[in-house]
């Protein structure tokens, strides 16, 4: 009888995984959107898996259904959801209409279609690119307790594992006793490449790295451990430098604020990495120089960075202020016909001039010092530690956005949105529970006239 199931359910495994989705967008709509969210976050990474669903009648829109799903269950306040106003949302939404806006100059610019068709791959990208936006909204109306904030995070806890375990999966059939172009692999995040899997190893590892100051018990304390260890083989093994870079970055920002040990071991690999990491992995930190002239020139594929950097500079000459365009570099055919900068700071003064990127900086630094402020205002050690990984990510994101665009997949940086999402909320928990001590403190101060409640100096309002 098994058996004769078994051979039912073979091959159907993508018809199940289409029936699941649509039975999940009707949960989130009409019980619950937190359902919705851990299952978005969950396949979000897992792009060869969602190319399952693309033999079926619109399962290429597998996230923007998911997320159509949650949205329609906040709205309708399912599960005690409702929407959530932020302290960034709106400036969100004038950096999405600046870059709609930016794709009609890009337009003027290439001499090519107005940006009014959704099957304009500019168009597509644009959308692409804000609806990162609403995996923020999403998370910070839909998540409202503390329980739920954890639920969220172990279901990216398990994502990142399967990821690891796909990734060693394809790596420990190759030859990794020394490097070359061909042993390299992006994994299950598919097109976001070999670069982009490092950005989201590297992201993940310094979140995990940054969780461990809760001073969890021993059982959450090795799971943890054990998700940085297999992140670390992952990370080792994409041959990203600029990958590398972004995580000791982010251990050295960990280390000043938090964690002093780890300063130790950025120091300790700093000066011991020749003896510490796989010869596989030096040769490709060594390849930044050209070995065969002494070191004394960049290796072909640093020099071609330069290379672009070099070009992308008479670009900015010419259109300074405003840019060339959103998502148009792509399109101009520049440098043997390579679609990226490898630098997106680069890539946004290009298409999107000093304005552009002034705007983008800010963003920047508005989401690191939303964790790092939940990290400071919290007396939750779970909250704080959420707010400490946060900033630390955005340390990571920051660095490795120097060397390439990390900032335009749902695979690598859709997590950090939703994250962003979870700081809101804990900064919203926060400040509740500082209301709610207060009066607790207020109504035990009884004076001999009677009951006296005095005025208490809160400070900003967090919602706007």
């Amino acid at each position: 009888m098994l058996t004769s199931v078994l051979a039912l359910l073979h091959g159907s495994e993508p018809l199940a995984f289409y029936l699941v989705t649509i039975a999940v967008f009707f949960i989130s709509a009409l019980r619950r959107p937190q359902i919705g969210l851990y299952y978005l976050a969950f396949f979000l990474p897992l792009v060869n898996t969602r190319y399952m669903l693309h033999a079926f009648p619109f399962g290429e829109k597998f996230v923007d259904f998911v997320l159509l799903g949650v949205f329609v269950g906040i709205l309708s306040r399912r599960a005690g959801t409702d929407w959530t106003p932020t302290p960034v949302t709106a400036f969100l939404a004038v950096w999405g209409v600046m870059l709609y806006a930016s794709l009609w100059r890009g337009s003027f610019y290439l001499n090519s279609d107005w940006p009014i068709s959704a099957a304009d791959p500019r168009v597509s990208d644009w959308k692409n690119y804000v609806e990162f936006f609403f995996f923020f909204l999403a998370a910070a109306s839909a998540i409202r307790t503390k329980k739920q904030i954890a639920g969220l995070l172990i279901t990216m806890g398990v994502c990142f594992l399967m990821v690891n375990r796909e990734f060693y999966g394809t790596m420990s059939g190759r030859d990794l006793s020394s490097f070359s172009y061909d042993v390299r692999d992006a994994g299950p995040l598919a097109g976001a490449g070999e670069n982009g899997l490092a950005a989201f190893e590297g992201t993940c590892l310094l979140f995990l790295t940054a969780m461990l100051s809760m001073k969890p018990k021993w059982k959450l304390k090795w799971a943890i451990l054990g998700l940085i260890f297999t992140g670390v083989y992952c990370l080792l093994f994409t041959f990203s430098r600029g990958g590398y870079l972004a995580v000791l970055g982010g251990l050295l920002f960990l280390g000043v604020v938090n964690q002093r040990k780890l300063l130790i071991v950025v120091a300790v690999l700093l000066i011991s990495w020749q003896a510490l990491l796989p010869a596989s992995v030096q040769q490709r930190i060594m390849m930044t120089y050209d070995q065969s002239d002494g070191g004394g020139s960049l290796d072909a594929s640093a020099q071609t960075r330069v290379n672009l950097w070099t070009d992308a500079e008479a670009l900015i000459a010419a259109s300074p202020v405003f840019g060339t365009g959103f998502q148009t570099y792509s399109y101009m055919g520049r440098m043997e016909d390579l679609r990226d900068t490898h630098n997106y700071y680069l890539k946004i003064l290009v298409e999107t001039g000093a304005i552009g990127l002034l705007m983008f900086l800010y963003l920047l630094w508005r989401m690191f010092t939303l964790g790092y402020r939940l990290y400071l205002e919290s007396e939750d050690p779970f909250l704080a530690a959420v707010g400490l990984g946060f900033s630390t990510l955005m340390v990571g994101m920051f660095l490795a956005n120097l060397f390439g665009d990390r900032w335009s997949y749902f695979q690598v940086d859709g997590w950090m949105w939703m994250l962003l999402g979870v700081v809101v909320r804990g900064l919203i928990l926060t400040e509740q529970t500082q209301e709610s001590t207060d009066e607790a403190v207020a109504a035990e101060i009884v004076e001999p006239e009677g009951l006296l409640i005095p005025e208490f100096r809160h400070g900003d309002t967090f919602l706007p």
